[in-house]
Order: C-alpha cells, then structure tokens, then sequence
C-alpha cells in the first residue's frame, strides 16, 4: 500500500468520522432533535391531562344542565342559593360575611 493510498483512506475516515459527528450533534441538540422531541413529548402529555380534565368537567356540566332543563327540585336549588329566591312564608336571614 502506498502513502497516497493511506493517506487517502485516513482521510476518507476522518470525514467520515467528522460528518458522523456533526449529524449525532444535529440530531440531538439541533432545532428538530431530540431534545426538542422530548420537549413535545412532555408538552402533549401536560395538554393531554388537561384534555381529560376539561373533558370530565364538560360532562359534569351537561349532566347540571340536564337536571336544570327537567328537574324541578335542581332549579329551585339554584334559584334560592345563587339568587337568593325564597317561598312565600320564608323567613330569610341574612349572616354578615366573615
């Protein structure tokens, strides 16, 4: 093997060698990389959390508004604590707030 044949393969590993490199640092710590995967990942699991949550909560309200629209009981509940509806012949006693 002759010094220009070596010397052309050490030099074909060494590129090699250096694009390898920087294509591990881009695939990493590059705007698109791994890190930034990461990043997403923990972004949809928080918004996913907060999906079911909201999702829970949804059917809680279509549940109140349900009972709102056929249950009598529910809206006289509603009319006496939120606004302060009584029946003829309450007596309503007004406590100052703490």
């Amino acid at each position: 093997m002759s010094a220009t044949d070596r010397l052309r393969r050490e030099s074909f590993f060494i590129l090699l060698l250096l694009s390898v490199m920087a294509l591990l640092y881009f695939c990493i710590l590059g705007k698109g990389g791994y890190r930034k995967l990461r990043e997403y990942r923990k972004q949809f699991e928080a918004l996913s959390v907060e999906n079911s949550r909201l999702r829970t909560e949804n059917e809680s309200l279509l549940k109140n508004i349900k009972q709102l629209k056929s249950d009598p009981n529910a809206i006289e509940k509603v009319a006496r604590e939120d606004f302060n509806f009584a029946r003829p012949g309450d007596i309503i006693v007004a406590l100052p707030d703490k």
